[in-house]
């Protein structure tokens, strides 16, 4: 027998494959799907889409196919199969088969080896960028579902053997930084004065008068996107004032981050 698979469905899967096509002479495909409890532990399913293509007995396919199964040393050695239903087949793991798997993979750093040569995965260097909220505006719940599945993903390619790094995208550039600019500085805000606490509170409120300034006014609306062109060119004030609202912006993204133990390589942006 060889080696203890790390992944018992898609071991199963690639041996009916195998056998189910030298079996019935035709490419098969045999859908292998984790099955109910009282059912067994997998079940085949292709053997009735394949018996409808040929217009034959798909319990008669079955039982050939379950046949060749059983008759296959490394099959046979970790389940066994029964036919079941209209052409379904049943397979249950053999508890010497899980046993064996436990004493492969039973500890975690065998099991992150196992999985590191199973996925093929180490050393490749993978980059994900993830939860990416905006500057001065509050988290909304895509940051957070963005955040919860970006950092599941970081943390098993990092099980797994991978060089990931995580990137916090803060964005953007826009004409809405633009009327937060000049808002600001039509209202004289010193955001060296801002603390953390309520911060966000604040540029949104500074954000949303100055957006209700520049739809009643065509020149406060020209006058936004002027302070937005000057922080695109470079200007020395204008992207101080940009990097202070990112560091107000992300110290309370912070509180969030902490409270759940996610944890960024780089903090990148526009």
């Amino acid at each position: 027998m060889g080696a203890v698979p790390l992944d018992f469905q898609s071991f199963l899967s690639d041996r009916a494959e195998y056998i189910g096509s030298r079996c019935f002479g035709v490419p098969f495909q045999p859908c292998v799907r984790p099955a109910e409890a009282r059912f067994g532990d997998f079940q085949i399913n292709g053997v009735l889409p394949l018996a409808k293509s040929l217009a034959m007995n798909p319990r008669q396919l079955a039982q050939k196919l379950c046949d060749a199964l059983l008759h296959d040393e490394e099959f046979a050695a970790r389940a066994g199969a029964e036919v079941a239903g209209a052409g379904f087949i049943n397979i249950t793991l053999i508890p010497s088969a899980m046993g064996q798997w436990l004493g492969a993979y039973g500890e975690c750093d065998s099991f992150r080896r196992g999985a590191s040569l199973a996925t093929k995965l180490a050393g490749r260097k993978v980059i994900v960028d993830y939860s990416c909220p905006n500057s001065a505006k509050q988290m909304h719940v895509g940051h957070l579902r963005s955040m919860v599945i970006g950092d599941a993903i970081y943390r098993t390619l990092k099980f797994f053997g991978a060089n990931v790094l995580s990137d916090n995208h803060i964005g953007d550039w826009g004409t809405q930084f633009g009327i937060l600019l000049r808002q600001i500085a039509a209202e004289h805000v010193d955001l060296q004065s801002i603390g953390e606490d309520g911060a966000l509170d604040l540029l949104e409120e500074l954000y949303r008068r100055g957006t209700a300034a520049a739809s009643h006014s065509p020149e406060v609306l020209a006058e936004a996107r002027r302070e937005l062109v000057a922080l695109q060119s470079g200007d020395g004030e204008r992207v101080a004032m940009w990097k202070k609202i990112n560091e107000l912006s992300y110290g309370s993204f912070q509180q969030i981050y902490d409270l759940c133990a996610v944890h960024f390589d780089l903090i990148l942006g526009e």
